[in-house]
């Protein structure tokens, strides 16, 4: 559980509270949660928020590490086309496949990266007949810097 409070004296009046009442313990400052690395840097009072290692798992899990890093999101030298040379329908598996990366980045987006945000639209409006790899390597922003 993370608590959140206003100041020390309401921090320690709720963990008091819950102590009372259930068998916790203190991990002390969180690191992460869902994905979200968090620092905080007391010398100037701020809060740093990242998913590198979230960004990188996803990579990882769709095979796409040999992607190469672009220096904007979404590339406008990339023309996305809905339509395709393939009148059979998409395999459910790419569907589904296809649909987990964008669900993954969609939360990225969401959570710490609002730049990837229009890319995944972008790329959402393909979700009934998916774009292959390789334009989807060439159409997103791959390394979180």
């Amino acid at each position: 559980m993370t608590i959140l409070a206003s100041s020390n004296t309401l921090m320690s009046q709720v963990k008091s509270d819950l102590n009372s009442k259930f068998d916790t313990q203190d991990l002390g400052p969180v690191k992460q949660i869902l994905g979200i690395e968090i620092t905080w840097d007391k010398t100037t009072s701020s809060i740093i928020i990242t998913q590198t290692q979230y960004l990188k798992k996803i990579l990882e899990r769709f095979q796409m590490t040999e992607c190469h890093p672009v220096t904007t999101p979404l590339d406008p030298n990339v023309k996305l086309n809905k339509t395709s040379d393939n009148t059979e329908p998409a395999l459910p598996q790419l569907v589904h496949e296809y649909s987990a990366v964008i669900g993954s980045l969609n939360f990225a987006a969401i959570a710490t990266r609002p730049d990837l945000k229009y890319t995944v639209y972008e790329l959402s409006q393909f979700m009934s007949n998916p774009l292959d790899s390789s334009q989807m390597c060439s159409s997103l922003y791959q390394r979180h810097t």
